[in-house]
């Protein structure tokens, strides 16, 4: 992270990298998290992380109620 808080693009590629990487991890299981947003992830020693799995479910059948952060929702859920 440079001076002024922000990042560069590489970092920004290696945080989206282990994000996408969690959440394949966790759909090859059946689990959704439902509340991925900046607050919900972590980085700890270089690498980013999911956290706050208290909406996270395994998904057995489609899902047809919303969950999550009305703020982080994309315009087809509101």
């Amino acid at each position: 992270m440079n001076s002024v808080g922000t990042l560069s693009s590489k970092e920004a590629v290696d945080i989206l990298r282990d994000v996408i990487e969690g959440l394949t991890y966790m759909h090859d299981r059946s689990i959704a998290h439902r509340d991925i947003k900046p607050e919900n992830i972590v980085i700890s020693s270089g690498v980013a992380k999911l956290c706050d799995f208290g909406w996270a479910s395994v998904i057995y059948a489609p899902r047809s109620t919303y969950c999550g952060t009305l703020d982080y929702a994309s315009p087809e859920i509101l």
